[in-house]
């Protein structure tokens, strides 16, 4: 399988240009993102258990999406707090 077929989670549902710019995070963060656009908010705690069932661990996930989010839109998209920060808009305009 390719990675392309492999990271189809977000990317599957949107346009062409948001596949090339999500193709690029593993199908587990892509899979996160998308739970976590579905929350209100969430706590640091909510954000850990997310990560368990992806098989994630928390702080590298925010480090490796944040980089993502860096290289495409010069800002980050995650900020761990007891409440976490999650810039959905930045994302829902990607997508």
């Amino acid at each position: 399988m390719t990675k392309s077929a492999d990271n189809s989670s977000i990317a599957s549902e949107n346009n062409n240009d948001s596949e090339s710019i999500f193709a690029e995070l593993p199908l587990a963060c892509q899979k996160l993102l998308k739970r976590l656009l579905q929350l209100p908010e969430f706590t640091k705690e909510d954000f850990h258990k997310l990560c368990k069932e992806e098989k994630l661990m928390p702080n590298a996930t925010i480090e490796q999406i944040n980089d993502w989010a860096y290289a495409h839109f010069d800002c980050s998209l995650l900020e761990e707090d007891d409440i976490m920060f999650f810039d959905r808009e930045l994302l829902m305009d990607a997508l």
